[in-house]
């Protein structure tokens, strides 16, 4: 199973303008994702610690499962499509919209 086919979960909080920027990003990519708050969930706020060396750090995106993991916290753009093109993701441009890269946004927003 390559990659693409893997499962992306962004991890994320409700005050975090990365994790909405991020979130913005992969629905204008069309990338499917679930998303988990942390805010909300004890338990992904402890996986989101331990894999962050200590650190609640938002947002944090998990790509695959078991052995063929990646964990990436916080991407600027440029790096996720990157990272995208690299797992599979070949239709993601290299240069984003300039509605993402200048994305300006608030939770009432969303």
């Amino acid at each position: 199973m390559s990659m693409r086919e893997e499962p992306i979960t962004l991890f994320g909080a409700d005050d975090c303008y990365d994790t909405q920027r991020t979130r913005q990003q992969l629905i204008q990519l069309g990338i499917p994702f679930k998303e988990i708050r942390i805010d909300d969930d004890p338990i992904a706020t402890s996986f989101v610690t331990v894999v962050n060396g200590g650190y609640r750090s938002t947002p944090t995106l998990l790509i695959g499962q078991g052995k063929e993991k990646v964990v990436i916290t916080e991407p600027t753009n440029p790096e996720l499509v990157a990272i995208l093109r690299q797992i599979g993701y070949d239709h993601v441009a290299l240069t984003l919209p300039d509605t993402i890269n200048s994305l300006q946004c608030s939770p009432e927003g969303l």
